[in-house]
C-alpha cells in the first residue's frame, strides 16, 4: 500500500477487512519512522519503568532473606511501605508513557494523512507543537477516564447492595454502552474540537459502528497480546532463574545471580518497549476505524437531513 493512498483514504468508508489491513499496514509501513521517535520519546519513561521493575522484582528475595531475622514484623513492614512507593512510582510513570505513547501515535497518524509525503522525512521540530498540544489532550483523557471509572465503580456498588445478580446482569449492558467510547480517543486527538463535543460525535459514531468497532478491537489487542507475550517472556524466564539462584548460598551462584539480576534489568526494559510497540496496533486499529466512522455517521446523517426535509 501506497503512503499517499494511505493518507488520502484516511477518512473513507471501508470494509471491516480494510479497516484491519490499512490499520496493519499503517504500523508496518512506518515502523522505522515509529521506533526512531518512540526510542526519542517514549525509550526514557521505559528505562525508568524498567529501573523500578528491577527494584520490585527483588521483592521475593527481600522478604525471604527476613525469614530468620529476630524482628521479622518490623523488617516486613519497612518492606511493605518500600514496595507500597514503588509500585506507586510505577503507576505514576506508567500514566506518563502512556500518555505520551498516545500524543505521539496519533499525531504521526494526522500528520501521516495531512502531509504530502506521509511521514517521509519528518523531522521533531515539525511534529513538536502537534505532540505537545496532544499530551495535554491525553492527561485530560486519562482525568476524564478515572472520574468515569470512579462513578462505575460507585454504580457497581449501589447495585451489589441491592444483589449480586442484579451486578451480573447489569455488566453485559455495561458493556455494549461502554464500548463507543473506543472512540473518543482517536476523535479527541485527531480533531479540532472542544472535549465535550467530540465525546458526544464520537459516542454517536461508536454506537453506528458498534460490531466493526468490537471486531477492529478483538483483532488488534489479539495481535497486540502476542507481541506483548514474546516480549515479556524473557524476563519472566531471567526473574525466575534469578530467584532460583538466589536460594543458594553458594558463592558461584551469587555470582551469577548478579549476572541474572543485570539480565533481568534490561529484558525489562525490552519487555516496557515491547509492549509500546505492541499498543500501536491496537491505536491504529481505533483510528483507522474512526475514519471509517466518521464517514459512516456523516452519510447517515445526511440522509435523516434529506428524510426529514
Amino acid at each position: 500500500m501506497e503512503k499517499k493512498e494511505t493518507a488520502r483514504l484516511f477518512y473513507a468508508k471501508r470494509s471491516l477487512g480494510d479497516t484491519l489491513n490499512y490499520s496493519v499496514d499503517f504500523v508496518k509501513n512506518n515502523l522505522k519512522c515509529l521506533l526512531k521517535f518512540m526510542a526519542l520519546l517514549i525509550l526514557p519513561w521505559n528505562v525508568i519503568q524498567a529501573i523500578l521493575m528491577w527494584m520490585l522484582s527483588g521483592a521475593l528475595i527481600d522478604f525471604a532473606a527476613i525469614a530468620d531475622s529476630t524482628d521479622v514484623v518490623a523488617i516486613a513492614g519497612l518492606l511493605g511501605v518500600k514496595h507500597l512507593l514503588l509500585y506507586g512510582g510505577m503507576m505514576l510513570v506508567s500514566v506518563g508513557a502512556g500518555t505520551c505513547l498516545i500524543a505521539l501515535f496519533f499525531s504521526l497518524l494526522k500528520l501521516n494523512h495531512e502531509r504530502e509525503g506521509g511521514l517521509a522525512g519528518l523531522r521533531f521540530q515539525e511534529l513538536k507543537p502537534l505532540y505537545v498540544s496532544n499530551v495535554f489532550k491525553g492527561l485530560r483523557l486519562f482525568a476524564f477516564h478515572i472520574l468515569l471509572g470512579f462513578v462505575i465503580a460507585l454504580l457497581m456498588g449501589l447495585l451489589a447492595g441491592i444483589s449480586p445478580w442484579v451486578v451480573l446482569a447489569f455488566v453485559p449492558f455495561l458493556f455494549i454502552f461502554m464500548l463507543p467510547l473506543v472512540l473518543l480517543m482517536p476523535a479527541y486527538m485527531l480533531e479540532k474540537q472542544s472535549f465535550f463535543k467530540t465525546l458526544a460525535s464520537s459516542y454517536r459514531m461508536g454506537f453506528i459502528t458498534w460490531g466493526g468497532v468490537f471486531a477492529v478491537l478483538l483483532v488488534m489487542a489479539i495481535i497486540a497480546g502476542l507481541i506483548q507475550l514474546a516480549a515479556s517472556a524473557p524476563w519472566y524466564i531471567v526473574t525466575m532463574v534469578e530467584y532460583v539462584f538466589s536460594l543458594s548460598e553458594n558463592a558461584a551462584t551469587e555470582s551469577a545471580s548478579v549476572g541474572f539480576n543485570i539480565l533481568s534489568g534490561f529484558m525489562a526494559l525490552f519487555l516496557f518497549f515491547g509492549q509500546a510497540i505492541g499498543l500501536l496496533f491496537v491505536y491504529s486499529g481505533m483510528g483507522y476505524q474512526f475514519g471509517h466512522a466518521s464517514v459512516k455517521s456523516q452519510e447517515i446523517k445526511v440522509t435523516d437531513q434529506i428524510d426529514s426535509f
